[in-house]
């Protein structure tokens, strides 16, 4: 239902299509973009926010010579 909140770690399939062994996938870290994102595993839903570290927001570095990571970065659902 498009109006149903979901939990992106519990609620996506692993699977977006088992007979051709296609993944779902949630990406924490778009490719050009370094912002440490995370799925949040202490509230409710999982909500995917910026990672952080004695308060402050967390980056990842550049991979030189672009800007952030040059691939996705994430986590398999489930």
């Amino acid at each position: 239902n498009d109006n149903e909140l979901i939990s992106p770690l519990h609620d996506i399939p692993l699977f977006a299509d088992a007979n051709n062994k296609v993944f779902n996938m949630v990406v924490e870290v778009p490719r050009w973009t370094n912002a440490k994102m995370e799925i949040t595993l202490k509230e409710p839903l999982n909500p995917i926010k910026q990672d952080t570290k004695k308060g402050k927001l967390r980056f990842v570095a550049n991979c030189f010579p672009h800007h952030g990571y040059i691939w996705n970065y994430g986590a398999l659902p489930q």
